[in-house]
């Protein structure tokens, strides 16, 4: 049987983001601007690449939420609400990048406002993840 549910994300504005190349595995990267404190906004820049040409990166896996619990990040061309959870993972790298400058995290790095991108992109999300030099597991902020 079909699954006919609507995919459910969060409204955003994504007119800034050129179409990626399938044929090519292109794929968007973030990079985390540094803050003059760790209340500072979150920026983060978008960098397109291909997975053959990609420079090294970590990749994150989390559960993205509750969508209606979000958050503001910065891009060079819009504010972007992404859940609570993942904001809270991009600060707490942002505090230790460990030599790494890129991060892929799917809420960001694809245009979830166009399905065939995302559809695309879901295609080579094994490939995302075995090329990464590194994979962190997000399970939230520690509590204690």
């Amino acid at each position: 049987m079909t699954d006919l549910s609507p995919i459910r994300t969060i409204p955003n504005n994504y007119t800034h983001y050129s179409p990626l190349d399938s044929t090519r595995k292109e794929i968007r990267l973030l990079h985390i601007l540094p803050a003059d404190s760790d209340d500072g906004p979150l920026v983060v820049a978008l960098v397109r690449t291909t997975l053959a040409d990609c420079p090294e990166y970590r990749a994150l896996s989390y559960c993205w939420g509750n969508l209606e619990d979000t958050k503001t990040v910065r891009t060079a061309h819009a504010n972007f609400e992404i859940t609570s959870n993942l904001y809270a993972a991009l600060k707490s790298f942002r505090r230790s990048w460990e030599g790494i400058d890129f991060l892929w995290a799917d809420m960001l790095c694809i245009n979830q406002g166009d399905v065939e991108e995302r559809s695309g992109q879901v295609g080579i999300m094994k490939s995302i993840y075995t090329i990464a030099n590194s994979v962190s597991v997000w399970l939230g902020d520690d509590e204690e």
